[in-house]
């Protein structure tokens, strides 16, 4: 998710027809348990679990090093963007970064990280996979990027359109990491890890990157 949001925000209608041309004749998820994700290897739409796809995606967004917490900050933002995308634009998933979060599946993510680093991340999806970020009873657009100066952004100042829950936090811990990579709106990576190693749960990283935001399990209030 390395700036490229501008286009969510910004061309939502010319989004939602392009996945519409793409996914031509692939519905989007109907249950919990399944998602639709395009694969940008084979040009086809895959029905992948729930589960798997979170593996896939927090194995390809986030270094499997980060600290447990922080790897389940990563999975709730997954998880809520995944239903942000399928559930309030209509729209399918992909794993072409550029447009929509990276994801691997299984097996690819096992061979380039290794099992261990895969069980540590499943682990992860395991303990929050069923939880959701919501705002005003809806899936918030839970955006992150790799780190920040310091304090993110808001959502206005990066796209012109501001969003309740996005807005400019203090992220000082992550001074260390690699500067100002990615669009700096929302939860900062670099900074949940710092949080994590700080001893700060996933959930209090995530109500300070994304405030006003609510955490409930996957179901409540969500449709």
């Amino acid at each position: 998710m390395r700036d490229r949001l501008g286009i969510i925000l910004l061309a939502a209608a010319g989004l939602l027809l392009l996945c519409r041309v793409l996914f031509s004749g692939a519905e989007p998820e109907q249950a919990d348990a399944f998602y639709r994700v395009y694969r940008t290897e084979t040009g086809t739409a895959e029905t992948v679990s729930v589960r798997d796809y979170l593996i896939g995606t927090v194995g390809a967004e986030m270094p499997a090093s980060f600290h447990p917490e922080a790897l389940k900050a990563q999975t709730v933002a997954a998880h809520t963007y995944a239903e942000y995308v399928t559930g309030v634009q209509g729209a399918a998933l992909s794993d072409d970064c550029s447009r929509c979060q990276a994801y691997l599946p299984p097996e690819q993510l096992k061979e380039r990280l290794g099992e261990a680093a895969y069980e540590k991340i499943a682990a992860a999806v395991d303990a929050a996979g069923d939880l959701l970020l919501l705002y005003d009873g809806a899936p918030a657009l839970t955006v992150y990027h790799a780190c920040s100066r310091g304090q993110t952004k808001s959502a206005e100042a990066v796209w012109g359109t501001a969003v309740p829950y996005l807005v400019p936090v203090g992220s000082p811990a992550d001074g260390d990491a690699p500067q100002n990579t990615g669009h700096g709106v929302g939860m900062s990576q670099y900074g949940a890890e710092a949080m994590a190693e700080q001893g700060a749960g996933f959930a209090e990283i995530l109500q300070h990157y994304y405030p006003g935001t609510e955490l409930v399990p996957h179901g409540r209030g969500s449709g």
